[in-house]
C-alpha cells in the first residue's frame, strides 16, 4: 500500500502504525471510523513511502480503500515553537480556500514552519472565512442568529460570526475538531465552510 508521505516528511523504514477506515459521508455508503489493520514502512521515496499492511478480517468495510489513513509517527525538524497548526494538520486534515486551492497542509507547514509562515497560513484562512461571510452570510442558517452553545447567552448571526473570526477563534476551532478528529482526518476541506459549520453548532469547545 502506498502512502502520500515519504523521505521528506519524516517517514523512515521500520516504523509500524495503525491503519484506519475513513469516515465516508456518501449516504449510499455508509462507512465508520475503525481500526482495520496495522502497518510497516518497508520502503521510502522523497515524497512516498510503501507500507506493508496487516488485516485481521479483509473483507467488507474492513478491506484498505483509497483514502484511507495510516497513523505513523514522524520525524520533525527541531523547533522550539510549534505552530497551533500541527495540532490539526498532523491527522492529515488540510485546509483550502473558497476556489479549492489548498491553504495549509501537512506539507507545507514540514520543515519550512516558521512564526512569518504561521502568520501567513492563519491570514489566508482568515481572509477567507471574512469573505465567505461578506458574500453569503445573509443566507447562512436561514439569515437567524445562532443561539446555542456559547452564542446563547449571546445570539449573533453568522456574517457576524465569520466577519469577526479571529486567529484565537480559530484556535478554538482547531481544538474542538482534534477533539474527535476521526469524521474529520483524510479530508481537505474548504475553511470556510467548516469554519461556518462549527458557527451553526454555537461554537463549542466539548
Amino acid at each position: 500500500m502506498d502512502i502520500s508521505k515519504g523521505k521528506n516528511e519524516g517517514v523512515v523504514v521500520g516504523s509500524n502504525g495503525e491503519v484506519y477506515a475513513r469516515y465516508s459521508y456518501d449516504e449510499k455508503d455508509k462507512r465508520s471510523v475503525v481500526k482495520i489493520g496495522t502497518a510497516e514502512v518497508v520502503s521510502v521515496e522523497p515524497e512516498a513511502a510503501m507500507v506493508k499492511v496487516k488485516m485481521p478480517k479483509p473483507e467488507g468495510d474492513s478491506l484498505v480503500r483509497e483514502g484511507d489513513v495510516v497513523g505513523l509517527y514522524f520525524r520533525t525538524p527541531k523547533i522550539d515553537h510549534r505552530s497551533p497548526l500541527w495540532s490539526v494538520l498532523k491527522f492529515n486534515i488540510s485546509f483550502a480556500d473558497s476556489n479549492k486551492k489548498t491553504i495549509a497542509d501537512f506539507d507545507m507547514l514540514y520543515g519550512k514552519e516558521s512564526p512569518e509562515l504561521d502568520h501567513t497560513l492563519y491570514q489566508k484562512m482568515l481572509d477567507d472565512i471574512h469573505e465567505y461571510g461578506r458574500l453569503k452570510g445573509d443566507s447562512l442558517n436561514d439569515g437567524k442568529p445562532v443561539s446555542k452553545g456559547k452564542l446563547a447567552a449571546k445570539p449573533m448571526k453568522v456574517r457576524d460570526a465569520l466577519e469577526a473570526a479571529t486567529q484565537e477563534d480559530l484556535d478554538r476551532f482547531f481544538k474542538y475538531v482534534v477533539k474527535a478528529p476521526r469524521t474529520f482526518f483524510g479530508y481537505r476541506w474548504p475553511i470556510s465552510v467548516f469554519y461556518e459549520w462549527w458557527v451553526e453548532q454555537g461554537m463549542p469547545e466539548d
